[in-house]
């Protein structure tokens, strides 16, 4: 019997042991989840999802430049083989390009970043995006059916119209983009006229002046 515990005790110190030094490398090298292939030249970052829930065919994305001999104006973005650099705005100081990526096919698409090292080798990195409806589901299972749609009477606020008739059996509806004041008087508005919204609406007194609302 204590030959077994022995044994077994031994066993769990040497599994434990054989598995910290791959979890310190990979906490040290990256520790946010999202490594991928080359991350040590370029680090690619989905700021508008994680890299595997991206829907609606668009991704804002932020490429770090990590190597110090490779110029930001020398980097190449390509998404599925094609050239989106021009997407990408650059800041110098950070050593970033931030740009919207669009045109994603449904499901998994490969964008890649190469640039040359001036003449010291390619260095290049790339990630999947994976791409789903903007209707859903991304996580969960299909859309149940059938279900109740009330965007013909839904009002997002009071004065606002409803979102009108769904285009099609998921419930969606046109995007619409409203700015909405608060008035003087407390209620909520659209500004059609600036006239009107000037006449309406408030100011809130800050410590160095008057902050228009």
């Amino acid at each position: 019997m204590n030959y077994l515990g022995n044994f077994l005790r031994a066993l769990a110190c040497t599994a434990l042991v054989s598995a910290i030094p791959s979890g310190m490398a990979y906490a040290g090298d990256n520790d946010d989840g999202d490594r991928h292939h080359g991350d040590h030249a370029f680090k690619i970052d989905v700021l508008s999802s994680r890299p595997y829930m991206v829907s609606g065919g668009d991704a804002l994305v932020r490429v770090t430049v990590r190597k110090k001999d490779v110029s930001l104006g020398s980097v190449r973005v390509e998404l599925n083989g094609a050239n989106v650099t021009g997407a990408f705005r650059a800041d110098a100081g950070a050593r970033t390009l931030t740009g919207l990526v669009t045109g994603l096919r449904r499901g998994e698409n490969e964008l890649s970043v190469d640039a040359n090292g001036k003449g010291k080798g390619r260095a290049d990195a790339d990630i999947t995006l994976t791409n789903y409806p903007i209707q859903g589901p991304i996580i969960s299972g299909p859309h149940e059916f059938p279900f109740a749609c009330t965007t013909t009477t839904f009002v997002p606020f009071p004065g606002s119209p409803a979102l009108g008739a769904p285009l099609d059996s998921d419930c969606s509806v046109d995007r619409r983009v409203q700015y909405v004041y608060r008035s003087t008087a407390g209620t909520f508005f659209i500004c059609t006229a600036a006239a009107t919204c000037r006449a309406r609406r408030c100011s809130t007194a800050i410590s160095s002046g008057a902050l228009r609302r």
